[in-house]
């Protein structure tokens, strides 16, 4: 059980028998993984904020009546804190002072700031708090009553739908976290105190690693599990590129084989003969022990490690791959699944695949890997069609219903647009450096998160007096109300995000006076463990059927901006205004990937916009009968097959229409019912298209078994003068019903021509 489900079990168990007493839970997990960390309250491993009033504590980013805990070795130090930093609100002032005053003696933080220790409690005992909670709870809720702020009260509504997040949180992890999955961890070899700075060859001699602070880290050390496996480490910071990186250096890896449970002590079995290995962009762990979260730099700390004999794993690797490319060829060949895998390369250069695993372990590695990055927003999949244009692809405008139930039109990124954003921010991050600096996107979350949990949360004006408040989000901007009331005001995301990043300073005049106050907040914001991670990434964005579009409809005048030379940070770097977004410039960041797929089979392949093909490398992916050698039925195996059907077609028509392996590939030996399926839904409906339904052509790709002759359908024409009768020709059809797949697939193969 971790520290913040403790707190939460014993303040649910006090309510069973105080139904009015009610508290706040986080209800988003933001930027920092906090719900996979079991944290469902404000605060991380070392504290835990339990809200009681649901009112802003200012720049302090708690809420200004709470319950404080921190982990000791015995259990937990509670204290009550009443923070009220930059409330203008006299009313609520006055709550806050008559509160401190009832309930004292507080000790002072600052003017705004205050704290009560209740006591200390162990983690199975909690009846020093809940005797406080007796005494104190109603008085503290009717100081708010006298002074008519009732609205900051915790409801039972929203303290019922608080907790009924937490508890689909809670299903949600719990079904993902059904098998044994090990944790991981980088720890610290250096000691602040004494001669010997390094202590790792002592770690490797005594078999243990050693929490070397006395009073810190000792929750997080308990918590580690047996069979954990955590990575010995420096970090530091280097320059590279021309910008400065952090650096983490690993010396040494090794699996826990037991925890003592002292918060100091871990026994480690450490490898042997590891060579130490550096990862560039991934300096933020810099804690004595730090979980890592991140399946990225899980994978490049544990394994792919340099000095790994070649016959062990193999890595994807991108070396040399194009920005741009477009996987072609028949149906049926796997270019779906061809670009998924090539996307996990790109967007995962360190996944590592064993190569004693089969093609069907390493497909589900592969889709597995796939669906995580999707979520992770690092893949990004679409598909053209008729009906996709600019404003699906790129931007544009959309009716949009504000928080104030008004309608308006507001501008809508496309899909590449966003993903264009994504992967431009990572860009930034990375040339920033910087550990401790949020990326824009997790710092915004942060931002809607603080806000969901509390609208009233004020932003302060050079001119004091002329806070102003958020009122909703769009897509594109930020709605905020003035301190006189007025609403139809709005601040761009766009400007925000380009200020963040030091690309465009903000003239303080008209609404430009209201961006540095969300700027600051923003900035404020500190990363946790792996989302302080500046690691530069790879985005891929995959568009199926790339010929069934528009392309210079779609793309518009952003065709050029592909090119590897006219990307962000090039030599030649462009930047356009979009049509509708006039107030921000675009670029496309050099880390992400367009792969598209092309069907040969499709005529619209001959209409290809000639820019399109002069930005994209094409890689043809033929049918592979190879892959069916070993899938037989009686006399005949599935290569042997879809060669035969394959060496008529390319004789009737062209390689273009040839038919692909993945119709049969899923097929098991002997599957007979499977079989003719894949006939009747797949294989003859593609030869009535390509043939355009003569039956004569079919009848010689799949023989006698499928087709017959239907005769030579005479017919008695009309007697017309100077009009000759034609000659009446044999007609084929298919055949309504195959009662013996195997014996017709066997006619298919060996029909003679002579």
């Amino acid at each position: 059980m971790t520290f913040h489900e403790t707190i939460l079990s014993k303040l649910l168990e006090y309510r069973e028998n105080h139904p009015h007493f009610n508290f706040l839970m986080r209800q988003r997990a933001g930027a920092g993984q906090r719900f996979e960390s079991g944290h469902w309250f404000q605060g991380n491993d070392d504290y835990a904020f339990v809200g009681l009033i649901n009112a802003s504590g200012g720049s302090n980013r708690t809420r200004s009546v709470g319950i404080l805990f921190y982990p000791t070795d015995n259990g937990y130090t509670c204290n009550l804190e009443v923070v009220y930093n930059e409330e203008k609100d006299e009313n609520l002032i006055a709550a806050y002072q008559a509160l401190i005053h009832r309930i004292g003696p507080f000790k002072k933080i600052t003017e705004t700031k205050f704290s009560l220790h209740i006591g200390e409690v162990s983690k199975d005992n909690f009846s020093t708090l809940f005797t406080f909670l007796d005494r104190n709870y109603q008085s503290i809720t009717q100081e708010f009553r006298n002074q008519g702020k009732e609205n900051v009260l915790v409801s039972n509504k929203k303290f019922d739908s608080m907790l009924s997040r937490i508890n689909e949180v809670k299903a949600s992890i719990s079904s993902k976290t059904q098998t044994n999955i090990l944790a991981y961890y980088c720890v610290g070899i250096t000691f602040k105190d004494g001669d010997n700075e390094n202590q790792l060859s002592r770690f490797k001699k005594e078999n243990i690693w050693e929490n070397g602070y006395g009073d810190k880290n000792i929750q997080i050390v308990k918590g580690v599990k047996p069979g954990s496996m955590i990575a010995a480490k420096t970090t530091y910071t280097e320059g590279k590129n021309g910008s400065t990186v952090s650096v983490l250096k690993i010396h040494a890896i090794g699996k826990v084989i037991a925890n003592p449970g002292d918060g100091h002590i871990l026994k480690v079995k450490w490898e042997d003969n590891l060579n130490p290995f550096v990862l560039y962009g991934k300096g933020g762990y810099r804690s004595t022990i730090s979980q890592i979260r991140n399946q990225e730099t899980i994978d490049l700390i544990f394994k792919v490690r340099k000095g790994n004999s070649p016959d062990e794993l193999y890595k994807l690797n991108i070396n040399e791959m194009a920005l741009n490319q477009i996987l072609y060829g028949p149906p049926g060949t796997g270019k779906t699944y061809s670009t998924k895998e090539l996307a996990v390369q790109i967007a995962n250069p360190a996944l590592s695949i064993k190569k004693d695993l089969d093609s069907v372990q390493k497909r589900e590695l592969i889709l597995s890997e796939y669906d995580r990055l999707c979520e992770a927003g690092q893949i990004v999949f679409t598909t053209f069609h008729q009906s996709f244009g600019y404003e699906d692809f790129v931007e544009g405008i959309k009716p949009v219903t504000t928080a104030d139930q008004k309608l308006i039109y507001d501008i809508k990124p496309g899909v590449f647009k966003k993903v264009c954003k994504k992967a431009e921010d990572n860009y930034l991050d990375f040339k920033k450096g910087g550990a401790n600096e949020m990326a824009f996107d997790d710092a915004f979350e942060k931002l809607k998160e603080e806000w969901e949990e509390n609208e009233e949360i004020k932003f302060p004006l050079k001119r004091e007096g002329y806070d102003f408040t958020i009122i909703g989000f769009t897509e594109k901007s930020i709605q905020f109300k003035k301190s006189s009331g007025g609403t139809d005001h709005t601040l761009s995301i766009s400007t925000l995000r380009d200020a963040y990043y030091g690309t465009r300073e903000i003239n303080e005049t008209g609404v430009g006076i209201y961006y540095p106050s969300i700027l600051k907040r923003l900035k404020s914001y500190e990363s946790e463990n792996d989302s302080s991670i500046k690691s530069f990434k790879n985005y891929v964005l995959i568009i199926d059927e790339i010929n069934r579009g528009n392309v210079s409809s779609i793309f518009g005048e952003l065709i050029t901006l592909l090119e590897p030379d006219k990307r962000l940070g090039a030599d030649e770097e462009i930047l356009l205004k979009l049509p509708y977004s006039k107030d921000e410039t675009f670029g496309v960041p050099p880390n992400l990937y367009i792969v598209g797929t092309m069907n040969t089979a499709d005529r619209s392949v001959e209409a290809l916009d000639t820019a399109l093909r002069r930005r994209f490398i094409f890689e043809e992916v033929m049918p592979k009968p190879q892959l069916l050698e070993k899938i037989t039925y009686d006399g005949f195996n599935l290569k042997e097959v879809l060669e035969t059907i394959n060496e008529r077609i390319e004789a009737l028509l062209d390689r273009d229409h040839t038919i692909g392996h993945s119709y049969f590939i899923k097929l098991k030996s002997g599957d007979v019912d499977g079989l003719s399926r894949v006939f009747k839904n797949n294989i003859i409906p593609l030869l009535q298209e390509y043939f355009y339904n003569d039956y004569e052509k079919i009848a010689l790709v799949l023989g006698e078994g499928f087709v017959k002759e239907k005769g030579t359908g005479k017919v008695n024409f009309a007697q017309v003068k100077n009009i000759d009768v034609p000659e009446s020709e044999a007609t084929y059809i298919l055949l309504p019903q195959i009662d013996d797949i195997e014996a017709a697939v066997g006619r298919l193969l060996y029909t003679s021509n002579e």
